[in-house]
């Protein structure tokens, strides 16, 4: 059994700018099928929701710290579309590389940007 009582302090491997483009896209993609496995996506789609329910405005702009690839903006944006809601995103991450590859994959989200 893996011991998880410490915090590994270690540099995340898709953190590191020397890391290959196909090793950082499978780093990608498994983030990506845990947050499905996982319901992270529900989980955030649901707060999204309930924030435009509460709080209702003209338009939002979302901020994505750690934003990987950009999948969850992209469904924020797809949902928000769905809704005739207004959005702006804004996703921000330590890898260019990844930031490189969420340009790519956000070509027809006019609505997302990336720093």
């Amino acid at each position: 059994m893996l011991d998880f009582s410490t915090r590994n302090r270690d540099s995340e491997l898709m953190d590191n700018p020397l890391v290959e483009d196909k090793v950082l896209k499978k780093v990608l993609e498994d983030i990506n099928r845990t947050n499905r496995l996982l319901s992270g996506n529900h989980v955030t789609l649901g707060s999204m929701a309930k924030l435009v329910t509460d709080y209702p405005q003209e338009s939002y702009t979302i901020l994505d710290v750690g934003c990987g690839d950009g999948t969850m903006l992209r469904k924020l944006v797809l949902w928000a579309r769905k809704r005739g809601i207004k959005m702006e995103c804004i996703g921000i991450d330590l890898s260019s590389k990844g930031l490189t590859i969420a340009k790519e994959m956000s070509e027809q989200f006019p609505e997302i940007r990336y720093l």
